[in-house]
């Protein structure tokens, strides 16, 4: 399962950030390919970083809290919030093959469904 995940940094965390960056940055290499994109979120101007992004490949939403749970940012106490998404890839189409799309905006024969968790540091 594909998941987006969205984590909200709290206020004027930037050196608490800076400090368990490396920490950060070694967990989520244990990870390997199943991290499909990952980075740090902007403010508008670009300067300040406001939390971070992952799209990542696990089997459960489980395994996603867990991820979340385990990351040194959130042991830290970072994040204000952390939010997980099931999501669907649909671009690029992978199969190079035209399918047609059904009523619900999905390729015909593709899975119609969403889960989604909101959670705080807790």
């Amino acid at each position: 399962m594909l998941f987006h995940i969205r984590c909200k940094d709290k206020t004027s965390q930037m050196n608490m950030r800076a400090s368990t960056r490396a920490t950060h940055l070694n967990y989520v290499s244990t990870f390997g390919d199943s991290i499909l994109f990952a980075g740090p979120t902007y403010t508008d101007e670009g300067e300040t970083v406001t939390g971070s992004v992952f799209i990542i490949s696990l089997p459960t939403i489980s395994d996603a809290e867990e991820f979340c749970k385990n990351d040194p940012y959130r042991k830290m106490g970072l994040f204000e919030t952390v939010e997980i998404e099931q999501i669907k890839k649909v671009f690029p189409n992978d199969n190079n093959t035209k399918k047609p799309i059904n009523k619900h905006g999905n390729y015909e024969g593709t899975d119609v469904g969403f889960t989604s968790k909101s959670f705080d540091k807790a």
